[in-house]
Protein backbone atom coordinates (compact mmCIF):
# COMPACT_ATOMS: atom_id res chain seq x y z
CA UNK A 1 0.00 0.00 0.00
CA UNK A 2 1.51 3.33 -1.15
CA UNK A 3 0.98 5.98 1.21
CA UNK A 4 0.90 8.92 -1.03
CA UNK A 5 -1.92 12.10 -1.53
CA UNK A 6 -4.87 11.04 -2.91
CA UNK A 7 -4.34 13.25 -6.23
CA UNK A 8 -0.74 11.09 -6.19
CA UNK A 9 -3.11 8.01 -6.18
CA UNK A 10 -5.47 8.88 -9.47
CA UNK A 11 -2.34 10.37 -11.58
CA UNK A 12 -0.93 6.88 -12.22
CA UNK A 13 -4.43 5.22 -12.63
CA UNK A 14 -5.21 7.85 -15.29
CA UNK A 15 -1.59 7.01 -16.53
CA UNK A 16 -2.16 2.83 -16.47
CA UNK A 17 -5.51 3.46 -18.07
CA UNK A 18 -4.61 5.53 -20.76
CA UNK A 19 -1.91 3.08 -21.58
CA UNK A 20 -4.04 0.24 -22.07
CA UNK A 21 -6.20 2.19 -23.97
CA UNK A 22 -3.22 3.39 -26.26
CA UNK A 23 -1.98 -1.05 -25.92
CA UNK A 24 -5.62 -1.43 -27.54
CA UNK A 25 -6.01 1.17 -29.82
CA UNK A 26 -2.40 0.22 -31.51
CA UNK A 27 -3.28 -3.54 -31.55
CA UNK A 28 -6.87 -3.73 -33.43
CA UNK A 29 -5.45 -1.03 -35.54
Amino acid sequence: MERCCDTSGLSPAVAEGRVLIVHTSTEVH
